[in-house]
């Protein structure tokens, strides 16, 4: 028999992985009805300890001094939204968070343990419930007892939009009673739904002799859904939660299985999504009984010989209620991973139940030493998702899964249907989302995005982990400096780069948490060790006029950015051009334009490109050879790479194609000026038409009122893209870098700006991590006259940061072996590198960008390589590197113009 020795402390690491982050919420705005008026608790005081009766004035006795001081809360603003802070001296424990519609709620519990040789700890929950918009927080308690509870359930669940329901504990002498009440969240109401449903004795040191394990909680669209609750001997209550009423299990126990020692508790308890059946696992039978939870009835029973293994914990509902599965192998050739009270099995066989526990279909391997396979979730129409692979189980080493496949299987037919996986997510059509089932499972991704009609999956990046929001989809990646969290976009098939987060230091590790997410409009991220939350605005679009355009905070101007008025300076040389010469031209489907000088022109000759200044005609030609002027442009400065006219960008649209004209395209320069660049829009329509566009923007300052501009300041280093009707590009305003969708209409001749966001926390998490590996790759590449503001890394180590397909680049090459040759000969370049330009995320977990570098200090020639970088067990590695290309500059040989072609290999 082959196993994975016992792993200590691995169940912490997968209970987390099970964790529910994104943050409960109903979307109902009705309230809870209040229960039977003997029900009904009114406020109760804090301390009160006497016995509930039926009449609401009479628990309203005299408040007794509470047991804790108020709990103490800070907010505080910060960069990207704000923080709450508590009071480390008053020990809190932040527990859980949910959501309301305009509210955040956080249970928070504190201990005081009596240090007058009782052993007693006293015990205090409150209510945090925050408005992230206005940052108003409010404090209420829940309850306090004069003992401590090892658990309550973990219930802390909105009901509706104003009420949070959760478990009320009182001592009474030596013994604990328990209510099922709500909170109202806006006035701190307490009311109970159903009273004293259960009384536990106190034992030795005031401790508990059993205690809520577990909470299981239904909504349903018409009422308020049901509630199960579970103890960790095994005793079993239902709520209807609208009318209070509360069912036991009476004598029929179904305890749970674990210990407070080494083996932590989980129930036994395996119920439907809808609260209406449970399988309960005798364990030390490998026993199986399903029951009808309304009645208590037994339906029936099944089980396994002492030759199966199990997964273990391991009945899994379909989310429809209607059957369930549990997977199981040979135990003699059992494969998995043990955790501190289960075992994930790596299973042979799946059988497939229907709710009243009979089998209905049976999917099982031919036996095999390693081959082996998982449930991975749930599809529609009685079908499931199957993870085929093989264990790989060394004896040294962490358990792992290779040649991972996916299967869809039907359940009702038996008939497997095999999907390819592909690396580039751009080639599925209409994406769907796949979750992982809500049970355990080892190392698989949580969640698959799948293209039924052509079987391919697609595939998150190692060690991705989710959350959802509202069926939102938040994936995020941690590497050895934050964690990065980006959003799922199906309309477009991308991912939206939304915060970095540098996490936290703790016995220092810097450690890193999901974050729960509020209305798909905050990032909240728990920070234990130091007692706070930190709430992050997610970007989002600006605030919209009554027409529901974005409103720009200021008027858009042409860039100042590394403008020179050099034809005015007698210090240039320059020459008069007196020929009409094309300075640009951009081919459309319905014809061609141009920009030509004029005669007057001025010319600079700058480097390896060249500058030109005057006025300069505008000429659109038709399909058919027929010539048309457009508008001149007067003083216009231009910038061009070599004596070759630029291109213009070229974006086609139904029945028409828009033209960027970018007088500044010489690309050697953006990676000392930034690359910030002024654009123009031209229009040429199938019917041969051609006219200048004009940037339609609203300006805040301007009382919301419409504004034009003739040109744009881009970011050069970003992709212009076409999204639907809309062209999407980044401008650089306000020294900020915003995200803008453009809407042409042609009948007014405008391009008006429909959408904004702000992407200024993206570009410089960009420029964090490619700064850092511009510096690797100067190191690597031999250079020493540079500035490395972390340090020279050890060579080993150094190397280890290239793939092996990255070192062996060309480009990368040529360059390393004529700066050592060049060192050798005494003839040092003084080389070093530029901020690297074109950074962007290919996908969360691939950098693109160019290393810049100026291969002669005194003299400023530039080179450009290709640079990919990968995400590998939370580190950046240089995965790939493209071409080598140098500006054009007479009188260096070997880089006037070089170009060592290599394509940069890359996958979205």
């Amino acid at each position: 028999m082959t196993r994975k020795p016992f792993l200590i402390g691995i169940t912490a690491i997968i209970a987390s992985l099970l964790i529910l982050l994104p943050i409960e919420r109903m979307n109902r705005t009705n309230q809870v009805k209040p229960a039977e008026q003997d029900q009904v608790a009114g406020i109760i005081p804090v301390s009160y300890t006497g016995q509930v009766t039926d009449k609401e004035e009479q628990r309203s006795p005299a408040v007794e001094e509470p047991l804790f001081p108020s709990l103490k809360v800070r907010a505080s603003l910060t960069d990207s939204g704000f923080g709450l802070a508590f009071d480390k001296e008053q020990y809190p424990i932040l527990e859980k968070t949910v959501s309301a519609a305009d509210r955040v709620v956080h249970s928070v519990k504190r201990s005081d343990y009596k240090e007058d040789g009782s052993g007693i700890t006293w015990t205090r929950q409150d209510a945090v419930i925050v408005n992230p918009e206005t940052r108003e927080v409010k404090t209420y308690p829940l309850y306090e007892l004069k003992t401590l509870l090892p658990g309550d359930g973990g219930l802390f669940t909105m009901i509706d939009d104003r009420n949070v329901m959760f478990v009320r504990p009182t001592l009474e002498g030596e013994r604990v009673s328990y209510d099922l009440a709500r909170m109202d969240i806006e006035t701190g109401k307490i009311v109970i739904i159903a009273a004293r449903f259960w009384e536990s004795e106190l034992v030795d040191h005031l401790q508990v002799d059993d205690f809520l394990l577990s909470s299981h909680y239904t909504e349903r669209s018409d009422a308020y859904g049901k509630l199960l609750l579970s103890s960790a001997k095994g005793r079993l209550w239902q709520f209807d939660v609208a009318s209070g009423e509360a069912r036991s299990n009476g004598e029929e126990t179904y305890p749970a299985y674990g210990d407070l020692g080494s083996k932590p508790y989980r129930e036994l308890v395996y119920p439907s999504p809808d609260l209406k059946r449970f399988v309960y696992h005798h364990l030390d039978a490998n026993r199986f009984e399903v029951i009808n939870a309304d009645s208590g009835e037994r339906i029936t029973e099944f089980g396994f010989d002492e030759t199966v293994a199990l997964m273990d914990p391991g009945i899994v509902w379909s989310p429809d209620n209607g059957m369930f599965f549990l997977e199981s192998g040979n135990r003699d050739q059992a494969l998995g991973v043990y955790t501190d009270n289960g075992m994930l099995l790596f299973a042979q066989k799946v059988t497939f139940y229907d709710r009243d526990g009979r089998a209905i279909r049976t999917l099982e391997l031919p036996l095999s030493k390693d081959k082996r396979m998982n449930v991975y979730g749930w599809a529609d129409d009685g079908k499931v998702w199957i993870e085929y692979f093989r264990a790989n189980q060394p004896e040294d080493r962490d358990s792992s899964k290779q040649d991972v496949a996916y299967k869809l299987y039907d359940i009702n037919t038996g008939r497997l249907t095999d999907y390819k996986v592909i690396e580039d997510i751009a080639k599925l059509n209409n994406p769907v989302l796949v979750k992982k089932h809500g049970g355990y499972s080892f190392l698989s991704p949580p969640f698959l995005i799948a293209d039924s009609a052509n079987r391919l999956l697609w595939l998150p990046a190692k060690d991705t982990t989710a959350t959802w929001n509202d069926e939102q989809l938040y994936g995020q990646l941690s590497s050895e400096d934050n964690s990065l969290v980006y959003r799922w976009n199906p309309s477009e098939r991308t991912w939206e780069w939304i915060n970095a987060d540098s996490g936290e230091i703790k016995n220092g590790e810097r450690l890193f948490v999901r974050p729960a997410v509020h209305r798909n409009r905050w990032l909240i991220y728990q920070r234990n060790s130091v007692a706070s939350y930190d709430y992050v605005k997610i970007p989002a679009t600006l605030e919209r006029n009554a027409d529901g355009l974005p409103v720009l905070t200021g008027e858009i101007t042409e860039t100042t950015m590394g403008t020179q008025e050099w034809w005015k300076d007698d210090h240039f040389s320059k020459t008069e051009e007196q020929s009409p010469t094309i300075r640009a031209s951009g081919k459309s489907r319905y014809g061609t334009l141009k920009i030509k000088s004029l005669p007057g022109e001025v010319r600079l000759e700058d480097g390896g490109g060249f500058r030109y200044y005057g006025t300069y005609a505008v000429e659109y030609t038709n399909r058919q050879g027929a010539k048309k002027p457009l508008p001149s442009i007067d003083d216009l400065a231009l910038r061009i790479e070599g004596s070759t006219p630029s291109l213009m960008r070229v974006f086609e649209f139904k029945d028409f194609d828009i033209l960027l004209f970018q007088p500044d395209s010489f690309r050697f320069s953006k990676s000392f000026d930034g690359g910030i660049r002024d654009i123009r829009a031209y229009a040429i329509t199938k019917q041969g038409t051609a006219f200048p566009l004009t940037f339609q923007y609203v300006n805040g300052t301007q009382g919301q009122g419409m504004q034009s501009a003739l040109t744009i300041p881009i970011d050069d280093n970003a992709a212009v893209e076409t999204i639907g009707d809309n062209l999407v590009l980044h401008a650089w305003l306000w020294e900020r870098n915003f995200e803008l969708a453009l809407t042409p209409n042609l009948k007014d001749k405008t391009l008006t700006v429909t959408d904004a966001i702000d992407r200024t926390g993206e570009y410089a998490e960009l420029a964090k991590v490619t700064n850092r590996y511009a510096n690797r790759l100067e190191q690597a590449l031999g250079l020493e006259d540079i500035d490395l503001p972390e340090g020279k890394m050890d060579d080993e180590q150094l190397r280890a940061l290239f793939t092996d397909k990255a070192w062996s680049n060309p480009g990368f090459q040529h360059l390393m072996k004529d700066f050592a040759k060049s060192k050798q000969e005494g003839n040092s370049s003084r080389a070093f590198a530029w901020n690297p330009i074109d950074a962007r995320f290919v996908s969360p977990d691939t950098i693109r960008f160019t290393f810049a570098l100026n291969l002669w200090y005194a003299i400023g020639l530039a080179a450009h390589l290709e640079v990919g970088l990968k995400l590998e067990d939370g580190k950046w590695r240089f995965h790939d590197l493209g071409s080598l290309e140098t500006e054009k500059l007479e009188g260096l040989p070997g880089y006037n113009g070089l170009l060592i072609r290599d394509p940069l290999e890359l996958i979205n």
